[in-house]
């Protein structure tokens, strides 16, 4: 065919056309290739890093645990402090009274020695289970608020959510006698204690005609 035969030119033209489209297909595929791969590297250091990350992070918790979880237990021995509180009836006869009547143990704990020696302030076990006698009423006690019946003796509750303690403050008694117990101990010493009080003070009702029965004064 001669060199100036239309045809020849065109299909010349064509295969030139096929193979660049070719060797660029090819290059697109070489460079999606290496781009996935870059992808699949870096996913795997961040995989990397973030299990490295985790690991530490579980390494740290577990040395504080141990750290923590081995500091000394607080020395059942150590004299209680247990802070001032206003107790403007702990000089009455009923809180002496009260104070000569205390057991060497209440609910399997036995007593402790205070750090300070006041009237109507006791303590038994650790944590400590603290006694007072004659404090003023409570703001939140009413005539109308929910009362705990323990061992014969009236009980009203509150409870301290930052020391992770209750008060239970006995209200049928002519003085306000408080018994400060940590919650894991439950209301046992409260009940034991119940029996010591109401063989103590006698009985008589929390409210008169809608207001509460005041308590004795020094």
């Amino acid at each position: 065919m001669s060199e100036h035969d239309p045809v020849s030119k065109i299909s010349g033209t064509g295969s030139s056309g096929a193979e660049s489209a070719g060797a660029e297909s090819a290059g697109a595929e070489s460079s999606g290739a290496e781009s996935a791969g870059r992808a699949a590297r870096r996913l795997r250091w961040q995989i990397f890093a973030g299990l490295t990350a985790l690991l530490v992070a579980i390494t740290a918790i577990a040395v504080l645990a141990n750290h923590f979880g081995s500091l000394p237990a607080a020395d059942p021995n150590a004299k209680v402090a247990a802070g001032v509180v206003d107790q403007p009836a702990s000089s009455t006869p009923e809180c002496a009274a009260l104070d000569a009547a205390l057991p060497a143990e209440i609910a399997t704990l036995t007593r402790r020695e205070m750090a300070v020696n006041e009237p109507g302030v006791a303590a038994w076990g650790e944590p400590p289970v603290v006694m007072r006698c004659g404090l003023a009423d409570p703001l939140e006690l009413t005539c109308s608020s929910s009362l705990e019946v323990l061992n014969a003796v009236a009980w009203f509750a509150l409870t301290d959510p930052d020391s992770r303690s209750t008060t239970f403050i006995a209200v049928d008694r002519a003085v306000r006698v408080a018994l400060t117990v940590d919650n894991s101990q439950g209301v046992g010493p409260v009940q034991a204690f119940s029996n010591v009080l109401a063989k103590v003070l006698p009985e008589r009702a929390v409210c008169n005609k809608g207001v509460l029965n005041p308590t004795v004064t020094p």
